[in-house]
C-alpha cells in the first residue's frame, strides 16, 4: 500500500505515515517499501491468514451492506471495518471482484437507517452479560414515565421495530421486560451471577408472547418471488427473520397491531399465501372480503 493510501484510510498526513513506518522498522518489524510501489509487511512475520472462500465473502460483504442501510449506527461501523479486514486477506484479483460486485447489489429499504444513538453502542457490554450470565444494572427510561435504576438479568437482545431491545427479567417488576437499548442511560456490568435456575432463553420467551397485549407473533407466508419486493417496511410492523421453505418465505413479526399489518399486506394480494398467528387470519378475510364487496359495488 502507498504512503498516500494509507494516509486516506487512516486520516492523517503521508508525512506521519512516514514517521510510523520508521518506528516500526526500528521495532523490528519486516515491513519493506519498493518507491513508486508502496510498503508491504512480510508474510512470514503475520499468522496465516483467515481462508475465507469466495462465495463466503460475498456473504459477509452482502451482510455488511445490509447492517449499513438496515440498522445503521455502530453496528454498521463495525460491520464495515470488519469487511475490510476479510478484503486485505483476498488475493488481488478476488478483491476487486468483489468490490465491483458489491457496487452493484441494492438492497432498498424505503427509509433512511434509524440508528439507536447510543443503544448499539449497549452491545458489547450485553455480550458480556449474556456470555458470562452476569446481571446488570441499568439507568432506563421509558417513554412516559421518569428513569429508573433496575437490576436485570438478561436472556437475549433483537432487533424489531427499526430499535435493539434487550430481553431479561427485572428484579424490580418481578417479571420478564423488554427494554429498548437506546433508552438506556448506563448500564454497568454486576460481579453477581444470573442464579442458575433462571433457565429461560430469548426463543422461549419470544413464544410466550402470544398470550400477552403487548406484541402478537405472527407468521406470513409469502410467494417466494414476491418476497423479494418485500422492502423495509416490514420492519415497522415488527418483522424478526425469514426462512426459505417449500411452499414460500415464511416471515416473522412481532406485532403491535395486527390490522395495520393486514392493511400493509393487502398491497401484495395473491403474493400473500397465508398467515398465521392471533387474530391475523380473521382480520385478513375480512379486510379482503371488504375490499371485495366495495369492488363489486363500485
Amino acid at each position: 500500500m502507498r504512503a498516500a493510501d494509507l494516509a486516506e484510510r487512516f486520516g492523517v498526513s503521508e508525512r506521519s505515515i512516514y514517521r510510523d513506518i520508521r518506528a516500526l522498522e526500528a521495532a523490528g518489524i519486516p515491513i519493506l517499501g519498493e518507491p513508486g510501489v508502496g510498503y508491504r509487511l512480510d508474510r512470514s512475520y503475520r499468522l496465516p491468514p483467515v481462508n475465507v472462500q469466495s462465495d463466503e465473502a460475498l456473504a459477509l460483504a452482502i451482510a455488511a451492506k445490509f447492517a449499513a442501510t438496515r440498522l445503521g449506527g455502530r453496528v454498521a461501523e463495525d460491520a464495515t471495518r470488519a469487511m475490510d479486514k476479510v478484503l486485505t486477506a483476498l488475493a488481488p484479483v478476488e478483491r476487486r471482484r468483489l468490490t465491483d460486485f458489491i457496487d452493484t447489489v441494492a438492497l432498498p429499504d424505503g427509509n433512511t437507517p434509524t440508528p439507536s444513538g447510543q443503544g448499539d453502542g449497549w452491545l458489547g457490554l450485553l455480550q458480556h452479560a449474556l456470555t458470562e450470565r452476569r446481571v446488570v444494572e441499568l439507568d432506563y427510561c421509558p417513554p412516559t414515565r421518569p428513569a429508573s435504576r433496575r437490576a436485570v438479568e438478561p436472556i437475549g437482545v433483537c432487533h424489531y421495530s427499526q430499535h435493539w431491545h434487550l430481553i431479561a427479567w427485572c428484579r424490580r417488576r418481578a417479571a420478564y421486560r423488554d427494554f429498548r437499548l437506546d433508552r438506556i442511560r448506563e448500564a454497568h456490568l454486576q460481579a453477581e451471577h444470573v442464579p442458575a435456575d433462571r433457565r429461560t432463553g430469548i426463543e422461549d420467551y419470544l413464544a410466550t408472547l402470544g398470550s400477552t397485549e403487548a406484541l402478537t407473533p405472527i407468521t406470513v407466508v409469502f410467494d417466494t418471488r414476491m418476497a423479494h419486493v418485500v422492502g423495509a417496511e416490514r420492519y415497522r410492523h415488527g418483522f424478526i427473520d425469514a426462512e426459505t421453505h417449500d411452499d414460500g418465505v415464511h416471515m416473522r413479526f412481532m406485532c403491535a397491531h395486527t390490522e395495520y399489518l393486514c392493511r400493509w399486506l393487502l398491497q401484495y394480494t395473491t403474493g400473500v399465501q397465508r398467515i398465521d398467528g392471533g387474530d391475523a387470519p380473521a382480520q385478513w378475510h375480512t379486510l379482503v372480503r371488504a375490499l371485495s364487496d366495495h369492488a363489486t359495488a363500485r
